[in-house]
């Protein structure tokens, strides 16, 4: 991980509340109740007067009018602030709203959605642009709600007749419903109006960049602030009616060094909280800016890894890593529908079946805000699709017994349980636990046992991973290709921190260019056993952008066989000239502590 980069995209997420169910009429659109100025009164009045005009008089010929409508509205907040060496690089924010509509055509059973035509231009939808007002402004709402809804019924008919087409030349067996019907929720959760001292967070991103100045062996660094403030409007002809905010605040820094060989290495540290006073003191950050400059010099100084086979303990953060991105991608039902996957293996098809050891139990919960003390970020009550989030058991004693799912079904998953956001099934706050477990001096006792057995000098002990974002490629989609290919390989990410550890006394040596090799899903059942270090860590689903990062609650774990492979790659040239000396004169220094004092910040007593 040398660079680190935002996209700045919607953040769309959703905070904890009571619901209240609204009842619908058999064979009418449910009506909603009435707002006024206080709920968002403009936008949903516009998402009222043209979803019923759109239910009830949308019809083009002899083709049939929409089952089912829904409107969502987003806006988003953001401010973004980014670092190096004491400088800032850029300071982005703003404010942005998008409209998105989805027209059914057809019933529950068979409508016109899993058409791959979607992909694809479509002559009759004449407007795509899907930009919402700033203001809350009727007219111009229904107005792009109208030119949208157009476009997607034009194409909802077209793609229904390719899907009647096929199954009149291929007969499908077992086909399962095209769509979930589920009860309409109502869950109108105040909007916290959040003040962001951008001022003061650039002026931490400056003191806490300006750590690495002083260590003439970084080349880089990034350090970076974002902030985001979401809030969701959504409504559908079933009667659902949902506002959600959410607040994130994310703080990055990493540092890079090169090594007498032209290799690259770097170090970092990730933060990510839904409210911003729950971000770190500016003491801590300094702590952290510090010993990851002397991380890196360290790793740029450490020997090659040399190729092996053997018992590996990912600690802490690397352990959160390596269920986050061979493990999780499991959890979460495919973003194909059923139709387009007819002949395909899905993961649907592993429910029921062991993917981990007996003693490995995962859940995913929405609903908790903190655990042991510490703050979650990932907690919702309604999910894109206006479902009731659910906590669920994903598996129990090593056996998969379900999927984060939304609304459209497999042949095993019949039910949605509010786990579709962002456009597709994603986790959202994991915990991962063990039946039984050990201190970590006693795991560690195993690991080195085990490499005994096996006749090893070393064992290895990997502490960091490098993160998604690092890597260039959505994980999820990259573990989904391997579902029906058992022998295909899973590419785990680099250890950034990864160490030797001699079985005679247990002495570490730190190690480079090291990369994972030969992972696959029979891996997991290597999970040896597990530490009772129980923590939160922050990670991420697929590239490491604001609304994909979530919370994992895990252990660090033992794996009995892992291959470790030196990395070949292309080094650059080292460095000619050293970096040009970046720390002011004695007598500027003292002028520079007078004129630039760090910011201030108020105690957090949460």
């Amino acid at each position: 991980m040398n660079r680190f980069s935002y996209k700045n995209i919607l953040y769309v997420a959703f905070t904890a509340a009571s619901l209240i169910v609204c009842p619908v009429a058999r064979g009418q659109m449910a009506e909603g109740p009435d707002w006024n100025k206080n709920d968002d009164s403009e936008i949903f009045k516009a998402f009222d007067d043209e979803l019923k005009r759109t239910v009830g008089k949308l019809k083009l010929g002899e083709h049939p009018s929409p089952y089912f409508v829904s409107f969502s509205g987003n806006q988003s907040k953001y401010i973004d602030i980014y670092g190096a060496f004491g400088a800032l690089d850029r300071i982005d924010s703003g404010r942005g709203r998008s409209l998105d509509v989805e027209v059914r055509v057809g019933d529950y059973k068979f409508d016109n959605s899993g058409s791959s035509s979607s992909m694809f231009y479509n002559p009759y939808e004449v407007y795509s642009e899907s930009g919402m007002a700033l203001d809350d402004d009727y007219d111009s709402i229904r107005r792009t709600l109208w030119l949208l809804s157009d476009g997607r019924y034009k194409r909802a008919i077209e793609d229904l007749e390719k899907k009647k087409a096929v199954l009149n030349q291929k007969k499908i067996d077992n086909l399962p419903n095209s769509f979930i019907k589920t009860e309409p929720v109502v869950s109108l959760l105040p909007v916290v109006k959040q003040e962001i001292d951008s001022k003061k967070w650039a002026d931490i991103v400056r003191v806490v960049s300006r750590e690495f100045r002083s260590n003439p062996g970084i080349v880089d660094c990034r350090v970076v602030y974002e902030n985001r403030d979401g809030i969701r409007w959504f409504q559908n002809s079933e009667g659902s009616k949902n506002r959600e905010q959410d607040l994130c605040s994310t703080f990055f820094i990493s540092a890079t060094a090169q090594a007498s060989d032209g290799m690259l290495v770097s170090d970092f540290t990730f933060y990510a909280f839904k409210k911003d006073k729950d971000m770190p003191q500016l003491e801590e950050l300094l702590s952290v800016a510090r010993g990851l400059s002397e991380s890196v010099i360290k790793l740029a100084k450490a020997p090659m890894m040399e190729d092996y086979n053997g018992p590996i303990l990912f600690e802490k953060q690397a352990a959160a890593e390596f269920f986050a991105q061979i493990v999780a991608p499991q959890l979460v039902i495919s973003q194909e529908s059923a139709f387009e996957r007819r002949n395909k293996r899905t993961e649907a098809d592993l429910l029921g079946k062991k993917i981990l050891p007996k003693f490995i139990n995962i859940t995913d919960n929405p609903s908790i805000d903190s655990f042991k003390g510490k703050p979650l970020k990932g907690g919702y009550v309604v999910d894109d699709e206006g479902v009731r989030a659910k906590a669920i058991s994903l598996v129990e004693h090593g056996t998969l017994k379900t999927l984060c799912s939304g609304r459209t079904p497999t042949r095993g998953i019949q039910e949605s349980n509010g786990h579709y956001r962002d456009g597709r099934a994603k986790v959202s706050q994991l915990f991962i636990t063990a039946d039984t477990s050990k201190t970590q001096e006693e795991l560690r006792k195993q690991l080195i046992e085990i490499g005994k057995e096996s006749g090893l000098s070393h064992v290895m002990i990997a502490r960091k991973l490098i993160k998604p974002s690092g890597m260039g490629f959505d994980i999820e989609s990259a573990v989904s290709n391997i579902f029906g290919q058992g022998k295909k390989e899973i590419e785990l990410a680099s250890p950034t921190l990864l160490y030797k550890v001699s079985v005679q006394d247990g002495k570490e040596e730190l190690v480079r260019g090291a990369r994972f090799s030969g992972i696959t899903r029979r891996t997991l059942k290597d999970i040896e056993s597990a530490a009772n270090d129980d923590d939160v860590y922050v990670t991420s689903s697929g590239l490491n952008t604001v609304n994909n990062t979530y919370n994992i609650v895990c252990p660090s774990i033992l794996i009995s066989e892992v291959d470790i492979v030196r990395n070949s790659h292309e080094t650059d040239i080292p460095i000619v000239l050293e970096r040009p000396d970046l720390v002011a004169q004695p007598a500027a220094i003292k002028k520079n502590t007078k004129s630039e004092k760090p910011p201030k910040q108020k105690k957090n007593n949460n």
